[in-house]
């Protein structure tokens, strides 16, 4: 009876639903442009290894992961997308794309986490 209780109480809100719309949304389009569009982005960004836009990649197919894990209310994939922006944030120092950009990662998890810690008790 407890379990279903949790269940019909369990409401994401407009804010929360749209901004996991939009991260699986970026999350996707960023897979696709790092591997259909990979090489103009090589020409684009020369000093860049190719090998980094792979990893961008897979990150990005990750960020969509766990958006959906969210949206299931795990809360295990709100730690996977923290730990995924820690790497992103080296991973875009490594290649030279600046501290300010590097940190947008960053930005989008604190706004996620704005947006969750109201409901926190309901993820598992």
């Amino acid at each position: 009876m407890e379990g279903n209780k949790l269940e019909t109480t369990r409401k994401r809100g407009v804010r929360l639903t749209v901004w996991f719309v939009f991260l699986v949304i970026i999350g996707l389009f960023s897979v696709l442009s790092n591997t259909m569009f990979r090489s103009s982005l090589i020409q684009v960004y020369p000093d860049i290894p190719v090998w980094a836009f792979s990893v961008f990649a897979v990150l990005s197919l990750l960020v969509a992961i766990f958006t959906l894990f969210l949206f299931f209310w795990k809360r295990c994939a709100f730690y996977g997308l923290l730990a995924i922006s820690v790497i992103a944030f080296l991973l875009n120092l490594y290649v030279g794309a600046g501290t300010l950009n590097a940190l947008i990662g960053f930005v989008v998890v604190a706004i996620l986490y704005l947006l969750i810690r109201p409901k926190w008790h309901l993820f598992t």
